[in-house]
């Protein structure tokens, strides 16, 4: 959607037309800054590329050819927050380790839910834990 159409959708008023132009200009210059800094296909393409990588690593099998809208805008807010390829194909190795999606088959481990920026800090920043019965931590006094 162009700057000018997105601004009469949503019907703002300006003071002038000056005004008007001026945010119109800036709309599309910052439009065009973040497609220069975030070449969209290239980033795609390599997402695509790296986690069927590590699927077939893992020893899953079919692979993902096509990115839903929703994981695509995940992808862009992780890279905007400043984050790279590697560390999103890292919180997918890690995910790939959890009891809790080798238990499920890893049915439910999908770019949608790994980009989830509640779960890519979950599994992304996740350390080493101690891994007892209960999947706790044990207690020690001081």
């Amino acid at each position: 959607m162009k700057a000018q159409d997105y601004l009469n959708f949503h019907g703002v008023k300006f003071a002038s037309l000056s005004d008007r132009i001026k945010v119109i200009k800036a709309m599309e210059d910052y439009k065009n800054q973040i497609s220069v800094l975030f070449p969209v296909d290239s980033i795609f393409d390599d997402f695509l590329r790296e986690w069927n990588k590590t699927r077939r690593e893992h020893g899953l099998k079919s692979p993902i050819r096509i990115l839903g809208s929703k994981a695509e805008n995940q992808i862009k807010e992780l890279y905007r927050r400043g984050y790279k390829l590697s560390d999103i194909i890292l919180g997918f190795k890690r995910a790939l380790s959890s009891d809790n999606h080798r238990k499920s088959n890893f049915k439910y481990l999908t770019p949608e839910f790994i980009t989830r920026v509640d779960k890519f800090n979950i599994y992304c920043h996740e350390e080493s834990k101690p891994n007892n019965d209960q999947g706790d931590y044990e207690y020690q006094p001081e």
